[in-house]
Order: C-alpha cells, then structure tokens, then sequence
C-alpha cells in the first residue's frame, strides 16, 4: 500500500508539470499584439503665387525741351529754360512767353543738347517742312531731324518785346516758308497776329547760321496768305 501511494503521488506531480507545461504552450488565449500603426501623410505644400507685375504707368507727356533764353536788354543773363512737351508733340510756351525772352542756346554755356527727339506726327511735320525749305542749325545737310526741330523750338520759344520787328512788305519767299514753318509748332504765339519775329541775337560760339534764318532776319507773325 505504502509503495501504491508513492507512485501515485509521483504519477500526479507528472501530470500536474504536464498540465501547467500545456498551459504555458497554449492552453491560454495569447495577447493580441498591437495593432499596426496608422501612417500619417505629408504635409501638403502649398504653392507661392507668383507675383503679378505692377504695371509701369503710362506717360502723360514726352520729354521737356530746354531752351537757352534770357534778354539782354534788360540784363537778364540766358539760363536753361523748360519747355513741357504734350504726348501729341504740341509744346506749351505760355510760362516761358510770359517771361518775354529771346532764346539761343549759342548765348549758354554750351551744356544744353540742342536736339529734340522727332517723335509724333506733328513733329514729323515740322521737320519735313524744315528740311524742305533748308532750315535748321546750319541750313544744310548736316542737320539732322533733332537738330531741325529743336531750331524751331528756339524759334518759338522768343518772345522779347523791345526787338526790332519787320512787317509783311519786308519778306521774302522764304521768310514766309519760315513762318508757315514756326506756326506749324506754335500757332498760339503772342506775335502772330500784331507783330513780328524779332532778330535772335549773334550766337557765341559755334558755326554761324545761313544769312537768311530766324536767326538773323526780322520775321512777321502774320499767317502768310
């Protein structure tokens, strides 16, 4: 009997480690693992718009003209004078005939370009008249088209009241191509009804003008018929 309970006991302990071996290999529920992890996406870019160009304004008027004017005779020294310009070329002398100048860029310094830049129609037309009757710094073929109109821009920039003035009788043919020229640009000046051009003044340096210029001759305002 004692022997009978020995091996009992000892087939029960094996069954036990047997049993809780059994456990430890699967007789439980296992722990699930954890679930995977969800991927976050990126950061989207957003895109930088690209910057719309200002737009340059548009001009309102082409360039001033400077003039060399002053007079003489009343002691007044010539100094650069402006001239604003309109977008269609049409110069406004009224700031500067008010001032009753005569203007000569020979009576500066020698600074002042003595061009104009040939841009609109209307200027077109002035230097095509000029060329055609020989009228321009020099009168000849040197002149270019700046050079012409801004010889009738000193034209009309003059304005000196005590000057010698010619009438109509004194004219020659091509003293009225010279008015119909400066009337082209400056219809508007304060001698073209009641006076006459006066003479510029004898230019300082430089070559000297053709005889029979603005330069040198008394011009009537008077609208040639």
């Amino acid at each position: 009997m004692g022997h009978s309970r020995v091996v009992m006991g000892a087939a029960l302990v094996t069954l036990s480690l047997a049993a809780g071996c059994a456990a430890d290999t699967g007789g439980t529920a296992s722990t699930p693992s954890a679930s995977a992890s969800t991927s976050v996406p990126p950061p989207s870019v957003t895109a930088t718009p690209t910057p719309t160009p200002t737009p340059s304004p548009s001009p309102t008027a082409l360039a001033s003209v400077i003039l060399v004017c002053g007079n003489l005779d009343d002691d007044i020294d010539y100094l650069p004078q402006e001239v604003p310009v309109a977008l269609d070329g049409t110069p406004n002398f009224t700031s500067l005939w008010e001032q009753q100048f005569g203007c000569d860029t020979g009576m500066g310094d020698g600074t002042v370009t003595e061009a104009v830049a040939v841009e609109t129609p209307l200027q077109q037309a002035v230097v095509a008249l000029g060329r055609k009757i020989g009228y321009g710094e020099y009168g000849d073929e040197s002149d270019s088209d700046a050079q012409i109109l801004y010889s009738v821009f000193q034209g009309c920039g003059s304005n000196e009241p005590d000057d010698y003035y010619a009438t109509s009788k004194d004219l020659s043919d091509g003293q009225v191509d010279e008015i119909r020229l400066w009337m082209t640009l400056c219809p508007d000046h304060p001698k073209r009804k009641s006076g006459a051009r006066p003479s510029r003044r004898r230019r300082k340096r430089g070559r000297p003008r053709r005889a029979a210029t603005a330069s040198t001759t008394a011009r009537t305002w008077s609208h040639p018929r």
